[in-house]
């Protein structure tokens, strides 16, 4: 009996001594652990003595209940440190987890901020009183300002063009609605001295039912509205010359006698002077055969 008792108790305690050294791997806490294992190795070294003394001697020294104490305690040691594996299992999952985690975070912060350097448009947020308090470093590739020194309120960076008007308006608009408006284009001051058109995408956002400030995308369209412009002008040049060609193909009354015509104001022009006004056409004078020949008779050829 004595000697069963002493014997599982050495095995418990060595088993403790297992897991506790199996957990170093598991929690990556190596000389708590070692300590821990160390302890219950001790321990059964103590309860080997105990066996050798029993097989050796007499077991009458040895008192029963306290070695079936000392079996207890193994047991219970070897459930404690079993049964603490799979708590730690878990909570190094969860760190393994949260340094994956924080690993991606940072990859997408990377990522994102890698796209608002180098993005074609650049974000930004203003308050109610439209003084910016983020903008995004891609603003300096399309105005030449850094984000710095877009700091302040962001009309300070507009011209004076009467169109940026309407962003003024659609920001006020917002502010009293709480929902988001058009799009809209306003000119901005480039550094170097020239101008760049943005087209505005922002909306407002509520906290506490309040709007609290407006976030925004800005867009260099500047090439864009040069080539507009450029349409609309081709586009009138086009109407213009329209209107002439449509002017000369009406009724056009004309003089028998002096060949003078009348314009749609009643006077009465040369018809060469009121060609060359509703036309592109330019006149050069010279003489018919036929005038050469009643004008200036000496120059007229002989028949053959």
């Amino acid at each position: 009996m004595l000697l069963t008792i002493t014997v599982l108790s050495i095995l418990f305690q060595l088993a403790a001594a297992g897991f506790a050294l199996k957990l170093i791997a598991i929690t990556r806490r190596t000389t708590a652990w070692v300590l821990l294992a160390v302890a219950m190795a001790l321990m059964a070294v103590r309860r080997i003595d105990s066996l050798i003394h029993i097989l050796t001697t007499s077991p009458a020294g040895f008192d029963v209940l306290f070695e079936g104490m000392g079996l207890v305690l193994s047991v219970l040691m070897f459930a404690g440190v079993y049964s603490i594996r799979p708590l730690f299992t878990e909570i190094v999952r969860m760190g393994d987890a949260n340094r994956a985690i924080s690993e991606r975070l940072r990859t997408i912060s990377e990522e994102q901020q890698l796209l608002l350097e180098h993005s074609l448009d650049f974000i930004y947020r203003h308050d109610t009183r439209g003084v910016i308090s983020y903008i995004s470093p891609s603003v300096e590739h399309i105005t030449g300002y850094s984000p710095q020194e877009w700091q302040g309120h962001y009309s300070q960076h507009y011209t004076d063009n009467p169109e940026n008007q309407a962003g003024i308006d659609t920001t006020n608009d917002m502010l009293r609605t709480a929902k988001a408006g058009h799009s809209y284009k306003v000119e901005v001051k480039h550094k170097n001295g020239g101008v760049v058109w943005l087209e505005i995408n922002k909306q407002p956002y509520v906290i506490d039912g309040y709007v609290a400030g407006f976030i925004g995308v800005a867009r260099d369209v500047s090439r864009r509205v040069a080539l507009e412009a450029e349409q609309e002008k081709l586009i009138s040049e086009l109407q213009d010359a329209l209107a002439k060609v449509r002017t000369l193909r009406g009724l056009l009354p004309i003089c028998s006698g002096c060949k003078k015509v009348r314009d749609d104001k009643g006077y009465w022009q040369q018809i060469e002077a009121y060609v060359s006004e509703h036309t592109e056409a330019e006149f050069s004078h010279g003489l018919c055969p036929d005038c050469v020949q009643r004008l200036y008779p000496e120059h007229r050829k002989p028949r053959t």
